[in-house]
């Protein structure tokens, strides 16, 4: 059934969070496996929803990988190897531990492979068996544990912890506040935002009124908070950051309208398999609860049309890169049943993010 709903964001205020760091941005770019990805206009679907450009950010091909991913675990393992050596190689490490519903966990085993280390990923049963060749591909070793996302993390964390100095957690959801690496990942990540930014002033267009991002734990929509809130040149633009979550595993959406970061008890059955979350991440939660203008949550059954479309345009998606494009038409639906939606029907300029290719 085609079922969603809006949850605006009490808890939405002035945001004063650091300005993103230029420098996960700058070692981006020097790195002989990056290029930017395109931003693609769908030009003929914007009229048809009132919108004058709907903007699609295609990390369907990011870095070699089919996902965003590898943008925030690249930077985490530089600052964490940076962390481990004095000449920033981090000798004594060994092996590379993740717990992952798959891209994630993908990333990291690249990018072990490229640093010629090891990698053991853990993934929650049900994951996909392609999800899970795509992953063993980088010849890596996966181990699938009896439970969710959040015990495929913790299940990572004591390996990790087991390995000592030769293991190294690169992980992007924080399972305690203190924990740096999902703050690196994060950092990472926001050269998505940093490109689409510079991609319009290039083309001396005006930067979005509305931005759709999937959230999973937080880590993409925080990027995107901390760019569009807090960047000395985005902060002065009416820029409306909405979450996308499917209705079986809306973390955000519960923790926001409790105040404090909660944990969803209902089965994580959504063909959005990225987005399969438990329970926010510490370290995206503060951007999520005073950041975001609100979330839209909503049922698989949204995704049919994503798929069409985005299909259509040449951009073909794996199944949670349908989500920000599918949160788009869920928002149309229930506008007019929502006071709360009134200003979409005056964004002009839509930005979403299709974060994993097939």
């Amino acid at each position: 059934m085609l079922e969603a709903a809006f949850i605006q964001n009490s808890s939405r205020r002035t945001y004063s969070h650091r300005p993103p760091r230029e420098a996960a941005y700058q070692w981006h770019t020097r790195q002989p496996y990056f290029a930017p990805t395109p931003l693609v206009n769908l030009d003929e679907l914007a009229p048809r929803l009132g919108h004058e450009r709907i903007w699609v950010k295609d990390e369907r091909n990011r870095c070699g990988t089919t996902s965003f991913k590898i943008l925030g675990a690249s930077w985490a393992l530089h600052a964490a190897l940076q962390g481990r050596g004095a000449d920033g190689r981090g000798s004594q490490v060994r092996t590379l531990f993740a717990g992952t519903d798959g891209n994630h966990g993908c990333a990291v085993a690249r990018l072990a492979r490229l640093h010629g280390l090891r990698a053991e990923i853990f993934v929650p049963a049900g994951t996909a068996p392609e999800r899970i060749a795509a992953i063993e591909r980088e010849r890596t070793v996966v181990r699938v544990v009896d439970g969710a996302y959040d015990d495929a993390v913790q299940w990572a964390a004591c390996a990790a912890d087991a390995a000592g100095a030769a293991g190294l957690l690169v992980s992007d959801t924080a399972l305690h506040p203190d924990d740096p690496t999902p703050q690196w990942t994060i950092e990472g990540t926001g050269t998505i935002f940093r490109e689409v930014h510079q991609e319009l002033c290039r083309q001396a267009l005006p930067l979005p009124d509305l931005v759709l991002v999937p959230i999973g734990v937080g880590g993409l929509a925080a990027a995107a908070i901390r760019h569009f809130r807090a960047c000395p040149a985005a902060r002065d633009a009416v820029t409306r950051v909405v979450g996308v979550e499917p209705a079986t595993a809306a973390c955000a959406a519960l923790s926001i309208a409790a105040g404090h970061i909660s944990t969803v008890k209902t089965p994580f059955d959504s063909t959005m398999a990225g987005l399969n979350a438990q329970t926010p991440s510490f370290t995206a939660w503060e951007d999520l609860l005073y950041g975001l203008d609100g979330v839209v949550t909503m049922s698989d059954a949204w995704c049919a049309d994503a798929f069409e479309t985005l299909t259509a345009a040449g951009l073909r998606p794996g199944p949670t890169g349908l989500a920000a494009l599918a949160g788009l038409f869920a928002l149309h639906a229930v506008r007019g049943e929502d006071p709360a939606l009134r200003w979409l029907d005056d964004a002009r300029h839509v930005v979403l993010v299709v974060t994993e290719g097939e």
